[in-house]
């Protein structure tokens, strides 16, 4: 694959700058209608065409992409997952194109997708969630789990927990256990790994998390119980909620009555 000189791309974003929005539109109805692979390619990295807005584009430039999606290549159907993953960002997509391609995502999305795609995604829902644009942990729990050698996807999730945790920590809690049924043991073996994740344990140091790590460390399933105890420790904790302990002492003391 050849890609067009830095120097061409330089001379693209300069252009960009004149007239953004109607080469916005243009640069990203020409990469909706192509269907060569290679040119497709091109675009996707193409300095600064990351940061695109997608203003302009509408529901009709999108559908015929959604619509081709099944019957595609597997190397086409990762472009379109980056295809929306991107457009949803663009702070001039109207509305309906928004919700559309928000709603086409949360279809697609699922474990079965590439780790590239499954990075995309997260990605785009962490800067959505960061921007409070879009409640997005339906679609960031819906590829999980995600590859614990994934450090790219891991770190954007850790920024999208950290946003979490630091707007309501009672969605934390819940998102946390969400995630952790689907990805404990990933998320433990990323953490067990040296300066990984640093910053959501640093965060959530002295936050009201014993309950959550309770209901791990207290979970039927073991790698939700390694996780709460390594979360135990890493977060210093001397002692789990006795609203936690009661119905298990009680459980004990029943399995032991005559």
């Amino acid at each position: 694959m050849s890609l067009l000189p830095h120097s061409c791309w330089a001379l693209f974003a300069r252009c960009l700058e004149r007239d953004e929005r109607s080469l916005d539109l243009r640069i990203w109805r020409d990469f909706l209608r192509t269907r060569e692979p290679a040119k497709r390619e091109t675009f996707t990295f193409a300095p600064g065409f990351k940061q695109l807005g997608g203003g302009g584009i509408t529901r009709t430039d999108l559908e015929p992409l959604a619509v081709s999606f099944d019957s595609a290549t597997p190397d086409e159907q990762q472009q379109t997952i980056w295809v929306f993953s991107r457009i949803i960002l663009g702070a001039s997509l109207s509305t309906d194109s928004f919700i559309f391609a928000v709603s086409w995502l949360l279809q697609k999305a699922s474990p079965s997708l590439s780790e590239l795609a499954k990075y995309w995604i997260i990605d785009s829902a962490t800067n959505l969630a960061e921007d409070d644009r879009f409640d997005a942990a339906e679609l960031t729990l819906s590829v999980q789990p995600v590859s614990a050698e994934s450090k790219g996807s891991w770190n954007r999730l850790e920024a999208f927990l950290v946003s979490l945790l630091q707007k309501d920590v009672s969605r934390f809690v819940s998102f946390s256990l969400r995630l952790a049924e689907r990805s404990a043991r990933e998320w433990l073996a990323i953490m067990q790994q040296p300066r990984n994740l640093e910053w959501l344990i640093s965060e959530m140091q002295g936050k009201e998390l014993g309950e959550m790590v309770g209901s791990l460390v207290l979970s039927d399933r073991v790698a939700c119980r390694k996780l709460g105890f390594f979360l135990f420790d890493a977060l210093s904790l001397t002692s789990l909620p006795d609203a936690l302990l009661a119905p298990v002492s009680e459980k004990k003391t029943a399995n032991c009555a005559p």
